[in-house]
């Protein structure tokens, strides 16, 4: 069994079976997470009601739906045909007619040159091995138009959270495959740029309330927003911010 098909058992099982838990409606910290990564988006002019998006490792589509409304047309690819099944339900319940799902390689990706004006790759690259990021990397670029973004958003190696690992030990093997890895923060930034990338710049835009998240997926409604009060203080502090869990990594292709 090669990689591809080792990744899609296992992703076919978590979307199987932990999906909704831990990305469901109901996880409000999630929830609010991929709003301020949509919020991010648009502060930095990425998004637009005319954006042609292509949003790399979609899982069951959940961002991908939330962020719809605010643009043209997006198209999610992952290695899970169960992710994808579940994505494509998810979009004929909202009546979406601006969104498809389809299986496939993140890495050797089958759009044609100067198909979309962004692409995605949202907790994506930090499952991926050094030389399967390159890859990505550089099929995204070819398949992005001149002036178009690439938006990575993972986890951040300098994150202070690390911390508390030892305290969540059985959690953590539940929901992160064994390749996972924080990302170091200079090194994406210097394949960004091997891969041909320009204006390359990187944001941050959650201190722990994604890793809550996963920790803590049934919150109510008042913890949840004082877990967002207090991750929007510390994200934004200068200094503070520096060992924030999650950033993100902004990048453009040439204009020719």
């Amino acid at each position: 069994m090669n990689r591809f098909s080792d990744d899609r058992a296992y992703y076919n099982k978590f979307y199987a079976d932990e999906n909704d838990l831990v990305y469901g409606s109901s996880n409000l910290l999630m929830q609010q997470t991929y709003g301020n990564m949509i919020g991010l988006l648009i502060k930095e002019n990425i998004i637009t009601p005319d954006s042609n998006v292509l949003s790399l490792g979609c899982g069951s589509g959940t961002f991908e739906i939330k962020l719809a409304k605010h643009v043209k047309n997006i198209a999610g690819v992952d290695v899970s045909e169960v992710g994808i099944k579940k994505a494509n339900l998810k979009a004929r319940k909202e009546s979406l007619n601006n969104v498809i799902f389809e299986p496939g390689d993140i890495k050797i990706l089958s759009y044609p040159p100067n198909s979309f004006n962004v692409i995605l790759a949202v907790e994506v690259l930090h499952h991926m091995s050094d030389e399967e990021i390159a890859s990505a990397l550089k099929s995204s670029l070819l398949c992005l138009k001149e002036g178009g973004a690439f938006v990575c958003f993972d986890p951040s190696s300098r994150r202070i959270i690390n911390i508390f690992k030892p305290l969540f030990k059985k959690q953590i093997s539940e929901y992160h495959t064994p390749e996972e890895r924080e990302l170091d923060i200079k090194k994406i930034k210097e394949m960004l740029k091997a891969a041909g990338f320009i204006d390359i710049k990187m944001r941050y835009f959650d201190f722990f309330m994604s890793s809550l998240g996963f920790l803590l997926p049934r919150v109510s409604a008042r913890i949840a927003r004082f877990i967002y009060v207090l991750d929007r203080l510390l994200v934004s502090t200068p200094g503070i911010c520096y060992f924030s869990s999650g950033f993100a990594g902004i990048a453009y292709k040439s204009r020719g």
